[in-house]
């Protein structure tokens, strides 16, 4: 039986204001965009497996890898 990968899945929550954070996804160069389109700008990772994940206030942004 074959290996499956198990794709990468990131949630942020905002209460009031937009708000980001930087997070550690072990993942080096890879590219995150957000499943209910209120962030329309796709997050890259830095080479040290980090990046910005962005929120607007009041709402939930599902962040999967592409």
């Amino acid at each position: 039986m074959g290996l499956m990968r198990k794709p990468s899945l990131l949630k942020e929550l905002s209460w009031r204001r937009g708000q980001s954070a930087w997070m550690e996804v072990r993942k080096p160069s890879a590219r995150f965009v957000d499943l209910t389109e209120q962030i329309r700008k796709p997050v890259y990772t830095n080479d040290a497996g980090w990046g910005e994940f962005k929120c607007q206030g009041g709402s939930v942004s599902v962040w999967i890898e592409e």
